[in-house]
């Protein structure tokens, strides 16, 4: 009966210790995550990454053609609607692109040239939708069309996701057994050892 305790008692050991690794490991993630350096390098690893980081590009994008769009619908100028939309996107590169954009906007450099310096965050197809915009006094059109087409890219590659995450998903939930099956084995064979001598 005590040999029985023992053996439970190192599961939840072992259940318990693991549970505290994982907590303290995600307290720290979350507390690297507001130095803004930290929040910087994980932002750009987003932007990076193979299929996550279209999907973040195109959602990043979505959100600045929707929100520049409505803004500059609504009357503000476009270097207001500019530093209005920094401040609502949520990606760091994005945000210190636009806010370092709004400095050379004063200056009279047209909006597209400016948004061209920076090739991973704006794709050559939205330069020069919006230089058509520019020039055809129909930049609102320009950005909601940006919009609506990023919105659906969105859509379909979040519709994909369930196929590429599935896979991994599997093998971590097969590593996690496979862990667990051994925190339970291996009391369980250290007990038949014990009793068998």
């Amino acid at each position: 009966m005590v040999v029985h305790f023992k053996a439970v008692s190192t599961c939840l050991v072992v259940l318990i210790l693991v549970s505290r690794k994982a907590f303290v490991i995600g307290f720290g993630f979350m507390m690297l995550s507001r130095i803004a350096a930290v929040k910087w390098f994980y932002h750009t690893v987003a932007i990076r990454a193979p299929f996550f980081g279209s999907l973040v590009r195109n959602y990043q994008l979505a959100l600045f053609c929707q929100i520049f769009g409505t803004l500059f619908r609504s009357g503000l100028t476009i270097k207001d609607t500019l530093t209005a939309t920094s401040e609502a996107l949520t990606n760091v590169r994005y945000r210190n692109s636009l806010r370092a954009s709004t400095k050379s906007l004063t200056a009279g450099v047209p909006l597209a040239t400016i948004l061209a310096k920076y090739p991973l965050l704006f794709p050559q197809n939205v330069v020069a939708i919006i230089t058509v915009g520019e020039r055809s006094g129909k930049l609102e059109e320009s950005f909601m069309y940006l919009a609506k087409y990023f919105d659906n890219e969105v859509d379909l590659q979040t519709k994909k996701l369930p196929t590429i995450i599935e896979p991994v998903l599997l093998m971590f939930i097969g590593i996690m057994v496979a862990f667990l099956m051994m925190a339970v084995m291996t009391p369980i064979y250290e007990l038949t050892a014990s009793i068998s001598k």
